[in-house]
């Protein structure tokens, strides 16, 4: 139902819903998505008229792994048929329907995340929850030189990252909720081919080793896991 007064189950629309896409932004969280409808002009129409704002869920095994509400829509209507156009925007989206006011830009200076929690909880409050802002020490003074929505603000400050320079990131995620953290510098290692792996009945035994080219182009042993650790 609407975005403003719930989320209670309406409809199934997995077998209506053509060619659905959407993105995940490493900032922002869930962007947007989009689908087609081609229906009898009568189902089109409801959606249509009724069913701007409505939330909807992308589940996987029961799990909702994607989130949004409808934010556009383009209807075209021929021979009989119809062809709806529907735009998904993430609840981050709603971040900007509210421009800071003084009781957030106090002109104080202080932890940058102190800041960005006063701008979802003064601002945001409609439609996001704090879901985990993380302590940040960097500071940062509380002031504008000029009128901006909240998430613009949020994405500037998040941008500044920590006094070490590491990155952060702000985003929306499942239950509107809102979160800061930051990003781990630490380079994650994947296994690209080449790998061997033995298992033996004999044994009863899970093996595998492997090796990787490290950031001074040196060859590095992984050291191998076996049994239970496997």
């Amino acid at each position: 139902t609407s975005t403003k007064t719930g989320q209670y189950f309406v409809a199934d629309i997995t077998d209506l819903a053509q060619a659905w896409q959407r993105s995940t932004r490493l900032v922002g969280g869930y962007w947007l998505g989009s689908f087609d409808i081609v229906e009898q002009p009568s189902v089109i129409q409801d959606i249509f008229y009724n069913h701007a704002g409505s939330h909807i869920e992308e589940r996987s095994g029961g799990v909702v792994t994607w989130e949004g509400m409808i934010y556009d829509m383009d209807i075209q209507e021929e021979a009989g048929a119809a062809e709806l156009n529907v735009q998904v925007a993430g609840y981050v989206y709603t971040a900007n329907w509210r421009f800071i006011t003084t009781a957030t830009a106090d002109g104080a200076t202080g932890n940058v995340s102190v800041w960005i929690n006063n701008i979802v909880a003064n601002h945001c409050a409609d439609y996001l929850s704090i879901g985990r802002v993380t302590e940040n020490t960097l500071q940062f003074k509380r002031k504008l030189s000029n009128d901006m929505r909240a998430w613009d603000a949020i994405l500037k400050a998040t941008e500044l990252g920590d006094a070490n320079g590491n990155p952060w990131r702000a985003y929306v995620d499942t239950g509107r909720r809102f979160f800061y953290e930051s990003v781990s510098p630490i380079p994650l290692y994947y296994l690209r081919g080449g790998a061997r792996r033995r298992r033996s009945i004999e044994h009863i035994a899970n093996y595998v080793f492997g090796g990787y080219i490290d950031e001074t182009e040196t060859g590095q042993v992984i050291t191998p896991a076996s049994q239970a650790q496997s």
